[in-house]
């Protein structure tokens, strides 16, 4: 891992990796760390897959390890992922920080590309500050694999910057003559139209130039009779300021029996 002292103020961090991971578990990218249990990473990794012996699954993977008091008891040090989209042999990763002073924390909001051009822009972490953050280069997990890093270059945000359209979304599970839903919808908060995406477990659905202030809808059934818990993926393209720009956003839900 080679560290270097993260910006005191709004930075986004950009690599470009080449990397030939072939086995399961390798990884390698970009991390904002303050220690071995208080870090964000965004990395290309390969998963094994499970119950298919040999066969793996490249992933960009933006993951969190750091305490979780919100849990009963509070969690020390817990790890959870996010997933961004499919990564290739080369790809470009970015980190956008936000400093939330009213919060006294970091908001680090993920980004890739397989160009260089079009950016995917995924899901936020937020990590309260308690020390200094270091930017750093990755390369972890497991042996055999080669990663090829073109450069680091960290710039100064303004306020506002642009990260791909933003959309207000809302998921409700829903129980409807004994059938359960998972009713999702997406409303343009931008001033522009926006292509919009929904992905669930049990269906997906796309809708093209949604208008300003409108909304992108569907409730999806549920074969069976209750709904487990589980999360859903909005996506949204729009071109803004001349850019076009993608946003990737995660939800989750909570399980419902309509047994």
């Amino acid at each position: 891992m080679l560290l270097r002292d993260a910006p005191q103020e709004d930075f986004l961090v950009e690599t470009r990796l080449t990397f030939d991971g072939t086995r399961g578990n390798q990884q390698a990218g970009l991390v904002l760390y303050e220690n071995d249990d208080r870090y964000l990473k965004l990395a290309h990794t390969v998963l094994p897959l499970n119950r298919k012996g040999g066969q793996f699954l490249h992933v960009t993977e933006f993951g969190k390890e750091a305490e979780r008091p919100t849990t009963t008891p509070p969690t020390a040090v817990a790890n959870g992922p996010m997933f961004g989209a499919a990564p290739a042999a080369t790809t470009w990763l970015r980190l956008y920080a936000q400093i939330d002073e009213a919060n006294d924390e970091y908001d680090v909001r993920m980004a890739s590309s397989t160009d260089g051009e079009h950016w995917q822009w995924g899901g936020t972490w937020s990590l309260s500050v308690r020390g200094d953050l270091r930017i750093g280069l990755v390369s972890m997990n497991a042996t055999g694999a080669t990663a090829e890093f073109d450069y680091l270059r960290t710039y100064a945000m303004p306020d506002d910057a642009a990260t791909g359209p933003a959309l207000d979304v809302t998921v409700q599970p829903r129980c409807l003559a004994g059938r359960a839903y998972v009713a999702v919808r997406a409303t343009n908060a931008e001033e522009v139209p926006v292509d919009v995406e929904l992905v669930t477990p049990y269906g997906s659905r796309s809708v093209a130039d949604v208008a300003p202030g409108s909304s992108a809808y569907q409730a999806f059934t549920v074969r069976e009779g209750a709904a487990p818990s589980g999360s859903v993926t909005v996506r949204g393209t729009a071109t803004l300021a001349g850019d076009e720009l993608t946003s990737s956003s995660e939800h989750g839900f909570d399980g419902l029996d309509c047994g």
